[in-house]
């Protein structure tokens, strides 16, 4: 992160985490996102005396995960491992721990429809907390799509929700949701999931053995996540919503996102 990044994370948060940090006074500072690991390495280079572990939730390095004064990282594999111990050069520790998600990722059963021929699927459809790009997704698979049972997660985006109900509420194979806690439940009954490929999201997707299309991916990490799940094939990704409709279409007539 360059000096210009510092000072405007510093500036804009460091009164109020410095008063949190005075009054929890905690044993270590733990980062899963790169702005307060940022914020906490900056601290400790002006005095503050606190052992901070990062833990990197893309399944990429770039430069707002790691700063002078993390003393410990923790990364999806050991690839990522190797790039960024010669990144560090022994200044701090890495380890390959994965990426952390929640107990229910592992606990809940997925669809064994997954496993039959039912013509009629479960698609999830998911932009993140704010639906990022569900409008144009949803648009072009009700378009391609015509029987299968379609859920849309519009995260904490009540407008998105408003007019997705009004566009498509009165479509008896379409439930549009709001924001959810249950994910893990989602995934489990779906047969494809349809999202952005945030480093989270596909971890999730991951553990549940839920197959992908990913579209729109923010440039740079975002981008990695979705084209390292398309090597490894897991999902399918592209640029745009309109070229993911049509990934979409093809790739399911053809069978080959099903089972995973």
């Amino acid at each position: 992160m360059n000096g210009i990044s510092r000072l405007i994370v510093r500036s804009v948060l460091r009164k109020d985490v410095g008063t949190l940090l005075g009054r929890l006074s905690p044993d270590a500072v733990v980062c899963t996102h790169p702005l307060p690991a940022c914020l906490i390495a900056e601290m400790k280079r002006k005095g503050l005396r606190v052992p901070l572990c990062t833990v990197l939730t893309d399944f990429d390095i770039h430069g707002y995960w790691t700063h002078p004064g993390v003393d410990l990282y923790c990364v999806p594999n050991q690839e990522m491992a190797a790039a960024l111990r010669d990144r560090v050069k022994g200044q701090s520790e890495v380890r390959v721990t994965g990426i952390p998600i929640a107990r229910s990722f592992g606990t809940e059963i997925p669809n064994l429809k997954r496993i039959g021929n039912s013509s009629t699927k479960r698609i999830l459809i998911m932009g993140g907390g704010l639906g990022i790009g569900v409008l144009p997704m949803v648009q072009q698979i009700v378009q391609s799509d015509g029987k299968d049972e379609i859920t849309v997660v519009c995260g904490k985006n009540q407008a998105l929700r408003r007019e997705l109900q009004e566009e498509y509420g009165d479509l008896s194979n379409v439930t549009i949701l709001g924001y959810m806690r249950q994910v893990s439940r989602l995934m489990s009954t779906s047969d494809l999931l349809v999202t952005k490929p945030g480093g989270l999201t596909v971890s999730e997707a991951l553990a549940m053995k839920l197959p992908m299309v990913l579209y729109t991916p923010i440039p740079g990490h975002e981008w990695r996540n979705g084209q390292l799940m398309s090597k490894l094939g897991v999902a399918v990704a592209a640029r745009t919503e309109i070229v993911a409709a049509r990934m979409f279409g093809i790739y399911w007539r053809t069978n080959r996102l099903e089972n995973g």
